[in-house]
């Protein structure tokens, strides 16, 4: 009985180095579980941050037209403005002889 009670101590502390590996392997497991994650929320926001930028390159571009054809219509009144007052001018001149 004596020989099986050592036997047991010495196959019990044995056990215990053969869980460290396992534990080892474990936390080293978690370890390239989280770095994935860290990679793949990483991919994920530079994504998103793309899309973001090519939205906001859209709203520019469509600003930039919008911004172009209010110049063109402001140019437009501009000029027919311009005509208006010299058509006027030219009818006041015109007035003006025809009472001499």
């Amino acid at each position: 009985m004596g020989g099986g009670l050592l036997s047991h101590k010495g196959n019990g502390s044995g056990s215990g180095h053969k869980g460290r590996p396992y534990v080892l392997m474990l936390l080293l497991a978690f370890g390239a579980a989280l770095l994935g994650v860290m990679v793949l929320h990483k991919f994920r926001e530079r994504r998103i941050f793309n899309l973001l930028i090519e939205d906001k390159n859209r709203q520019l571009l469509s600003l930039q037209l919008l911004l172009q054809v209010h110049a063109l219509l402001n140019l437009n009144n501009y000029n027919s403005w311009e005509l208006r007052r010299l058509r006027q001018g030219m009818r006041n001149r015109m007035a003006d002889v025809a009472c001499l």
